[in-house]
């Protein structure tokens, strides 16, 4: 029991002398705070802090001249901010003034704060802030808050918490400055950081582009190309991590801003455009304008815009899309035209819609096109032509045009669909066409014509014209301001397009035309016709060196130093000068169609045509064709001649000619002396016409001898003379034979001749199949002797008969190489003393009935 009472009692005693020992190092401490501590420098775990002091009053006041803190760049672990504001929380009533005048950071960062009842102030390098202060649930709240940059003129304002439980960190309200203002949100949350502005409109977008870090060349564009009534920023936003602030960029930046009653200038060259309004992007570094009801000139826009890459960034691209649907008039052209994009057409109806990419080094300004221009159905004028499109798609990809395809058609004549590539550095193309129809028709005539023709084609261009290479067909077109030359080096190439040249029969030929604008067409070239039909000299001609040129209404050509002249109107009129042409009527036999694909007058000297073997030398003549027509007219040695051909006949007309030359052509007659007139018409097995003969002596045929024969061997009582005939043949003054031709049968309908001492008249046919004939003939005769003998009225009557004549019939059939001849020559010969003695009793009637009709006129004397 005592000793434990002596145990409680030591206790006791230092229990009371720790407690007073606490109360007096509480009154201690106390009573210094009360006066103040003050301590020169303190180092705690890394932090330097000199001239601090502590005193209290209704709270701590701390004040430190200087605090350098640790850490690099001054960061410090999340678990010790979230540990110093579970302090501060805890603890911070307590606190009534802390005043620190420089705090070091980082190495080369400085602040100042202070803080007195809850407000808080700080200067951090330019950035002024004042805030005031609450901890509630673990959660630092910033009330008031207000940032200043005094020397930007920049100013925030708004209200903050801290969570710390999270470690997140929201922030709303407002910034100001002279030239824009706004709202402004900020979330910092696991250590990444999101902000946004607002702003309300401002004036002028470029001094607001300059407090950001932007190109300057960027700033330069925008100064001088946009304009605008007001500018307002929607949204802008950055995204960053504050642990890595050197890693911030302009991928860490997007927003969007509009701006109204824009103007827009692509090109300091060229009007600007007018918007209601531009949508303006920010993303990626690329800053972008979309434009809303742009107009160009009073032409819309709709869809065009306009970016600019590398922003931020060096080597900053301006981009430009042109966007535009409508006829392609002047106003449009100049746009293209402006940009590189040349249209040698003009649009007269139809759409086109360019989307055009254009983009700018603005460094140096430099360009590269890009882009689709695509034309619907409509109509193009090219010089003096009119083109129908179906549609053109052509896309542009760096210097690169690329034609996806050209459906181009002229109505009636042309159609095409063009296809390939061509660069437009270099200003050269490689195309591919597939002409559907050509069809060149000029009075009546095609000149050129092809269905599906595929063909490559070359295209060179050069400021002042282009050249269009042609390789399958060999030829080239040149195309200048004022000028067009084409140059065909091979005929051949070309024939199976041109009916002219189909229809003609040459080795190889070349042309070359050339167009000047305000004057004819004019042309000069070769062909090679290995049979011409003209001769020279003797010789053959088939070189043919030729100039010329042409008007709408006339094309002139001359050919071999203006020896052949040809002129082509409605028709083709050719005059040879001194070439002798020869035709062959074999080359136009009756089983072979004529046609020629032009009408055709052809003049000359002299020709030389080939009949059956024969040849007849003319003077001058004169050949004209017209589709299937064709007359001949010319000028023999003696006559003349003319013939025509036409689908529904032929005709033959000969005046005067000599009748040996007729006779190369008469089947079984041999004609010498004297002149012929023929003239037949029809076809060839079905024809019709006569013959008219003046002196011509008819022998050594074989039908003529055998009746030569027949009749000689007749007495010479039974015609009183000889009968006109005699071995030479038999002479006719004049005669005509009318006949006709049908089924290989030559019908005679009616033969007269008037001979020396006989007269023939005959009718029959001969069959040319089986080469027979049937002939019937009156041979009437005395005639000389009947002049004497009529004055005598009795004797005359009596022996010659009531026409004052003698006559006899023959009647020929049979084989025309040995024909059958029979005659009433022998009953005629027993009748004549019954016919005188019937004769000369009729007499006096007769003689009466002419005293009844008038004195008859008294004979002439012989």
């Amino acid at each position: 029991m005592g000793r434990n009472s002596s145990t409680t009692a030591q206790l006791l005693r230092s229990f009371l002398i720790l407690s007073l020992t606490l109360v007096l190092f509480g009154v201690s401490c106390w009573w210094l705070l009360r006066t103040g501590i003050g301590v020169e420098h303190l180092a705690l775990g890394g932090t330097d802090i000199h001239r601090l002091s502590v005193r209290l009053e209704q709270g701590l006041i701390l004040r430190i001249g200087s605090l350098e803190l640790a850490g690099g760049e001054g960061a410090t672990e999340i678990g010790d901010w979230q540990a110093r504001l579970s302090l501060f929380g805890k603890w911070g009533h307590l606190l009534q003034e802390v005043d620190i005048a420089r705090i070091s950071y980082g190495g080369e960062h400085t602040a100042a704060v202070s803080y007195r009842a809850g407000r808080f102030r700080g200067r951090f390098g330019r950035i002024l802030a004042e805030a005031v202060l609450a901890y509630r649930d673990d959660t630092l709240l910033l009330n008031r808050i207000a940032l200043r940059i005094p020397s930007r003129q920049f100013a925030v304002s708004g209200v903050a918490s801290y969570a710390v439980a999270d470690d997140r960190l929201l922030f709303h309200g407002r910034f100001a400055h002279p030239l824009v203002s706004g709202g402004l949100w900020l979330e910092q949350e696991a250590g990444q950081v999101e902000a946004a502005l607002t702003t309300d409109q401002f004036p002028e977008l470029v001094p607001v582009l300059a407090l950001f870090p932007i190109d300057r060349e960027v700033i330069t564009w925008v100064e001088g190309n946009i304009s605008a009534a007001g500018y307002r920023i929607k949204d802008l936003r950055f995204r960053f991590d504050p642990r890595d602030i050197g890693a911030f960029g302009p991928a860490n930046i997007s927003g969007t801003a509009v701006a109204d009653a824009v103007t827009v200038r692509f090109d300091p060259a060229l009007e600007p455009v007018r918007c209601d309004r531009v949508h303006i992007s920010y993303a990626g570094d690329r800053l972008s304008f979309a434009l809303d009801n742009p107009e160009y000139r009073g032409k819309s826009l709709q869809g065009s815009s306009v970016s600019i890459d590398n922003v931020v960034g060096r080597g900053s691209v301006l981009g430009i899309d042109l966007m535009v649907d409508t006829g392609k008039d002047a106003i449009v052209g100049q746009l293209l035209d402006h940009y590189g994009v040349n249209f040698p057409a003009r649009q007269i109806s139809g759409t086109t819609r360019v989307d055009l990419r254009l983009l700018f080094t603005l460094s140096d300004f430099t360009m590269a096109v890009g882009g689709r221009i695509r034309s619907g159905p409509g109509t193009w004028a090219w010089r003096n032509l009119t083109l129908k499109t179906g549609g053109v798609d052509l896309q542009l990809i760096n210097h690169r045009l690329r034609v996806v395809r050209a459906d181009l058609a002229m109505p009636e004549r042309f159609r095409a669909e063009v296809t390939g590539d061509i660069d437009t550095q270099s200003r050269h193309g490689e195309l591919q066409s597939v002409i559907d129809t050509l069809d060149l028709t000029t009075a009546g005539t095609t000149i050129l014509a092809a269905v599906d023709l595929r063909t490559r084609l070359t295209l060179d261009y050069r400021r002042d014209g282009f050249q269009v290479k042609l390789p399958e067909l060999q030829s080239i077109l040149l195309v200048g301001p004022q000028r067009v030359d084409l140059e065909v080096g091979s005929l051949r190439a070309v024939t199976p397009f041109v009916p002219l040249l189909r229809k003609l029969e040459f080795r190889e030929g070349r042309i070359a035309l050339a167009m000047v604008e305000g004057a004819s067409p004019r042309f000069s070239g070769e062909i090679d016709i290995p049979n011409s039909f003209l001769s020279l000299g003797g010789q053959p001609v088939s070189q043919f060196a030729f100039q010329g040129a042409a008007t709408p209404q006339r094309t002139e050509v001359a050919l071999n130093d203006n020896n052949i002249l040809v002129s082509w109107t409605d028709r083709l009129a050719v005059n040879l000068n001194g070439y002798l042409l020869t035709i062959d009527t074999g080359d136009y036999a009756d089983d072979k169609e004529f046609s020629t694909p032009i009408p055709v007058n052809i003049v000359g000297s002299h020709s030389l045509l080939k009949v059956k073997g024969h040849q007849i030398a003319t003077g001058t003549f004169e050949l004209s064709a017209e589709n299937s027509d064709l007359a001949f007219r010319a000028e023999l040695e003696r006559g003349t001649v003319a013939y025509t051909s036409t689908p529904a006949g032929k005709s033959f007309v000969g005046r005067n000619l000599d009748a040996g030359m007729v006779d190369n052509f008469i089947k079984s007659a041999d004609l010498t002396g004297g002149a012929m007139d023929v003239y037949l018409k029809g076809q060839p097995g079905n024809f019709e016409g006569y013959l008219e003969m003046n002196n011509i002596l008819i022998k050594d045929t074989k039908l003529l001898n055998n009746i030569l024969a027949f009749l000689n061997a007749v007495p010479a009582l039974a015609t009183f003379s000889s009968p006109g005939f005699d071995p030479d043949g038999y002479r006719v003054r004049e005669g005509v034979v009318y006949l006709h031709y049908r089924d290989s049968i030559l019908t005679i309908d009616e033969l007269r001749t008037d001979g020396v001492t006989i007269n023939t008249e005959a009718r029959g046919w001969i069959n040319h199949a089986d080469n027979t004939l049937e002939l019937t003939m009156e041979l009437i005769a005395l005639k000389d002797y009947s002049r004497i003998i009529e004055k005598i009225p009795l004797a005359g009557y009596a022996i010659l008969g009531e026409n004052g004549s003698l006559s006899t019939s023959l009647d020929i059939r049979g084989s025309i190489d040995d024909p059958e001849i029979t005659t009433n020559l022998a009953r005629e010969i027993l009748m004549s003393p019954v016919n005188i003695i019937r004769r000369t009793l009729e007499w006096p009637f007769r003689l009466l009935d002419s005293f009844g009709a008038g004195e008859s006129e008294a004979p002439e004397p012989e």
